[in-house]
């Protein structure tokens, strides 16, 4: 935020929010179920403990401009 004070009780206010910025990847989360085989206790699921997706975001900038009196 950058506030500009034009007069006597006149404010200008700049803000910038960024969502992200870097444009980087963001990984969904693992799968948790786990499941036993009761005789051998092997993990009879493959895709345990795999990222099953991921959250893809634009990248985004939002500009506003505030005039108080």
């Amino acid at each position: 935020v950058k506030e500009f004070h034009l007069a006597e009780a006149r404010v200008l206010d700049f803000r910038i929010e960024a969502i992200n910025a870097l444009n980087h990847f963001n990984p969904g989360n693992p799968n948790t179920t786990l499941t036993l085989d009761y005789k051998t206790g092997a993990n009879t699921n493959a895709a345990f403990g795999t990222i099953q997706g991921a959250q893809y975001s634009n990248r985004r900038a939002i500009l506003s401009v505030r005039f108080s009196f």
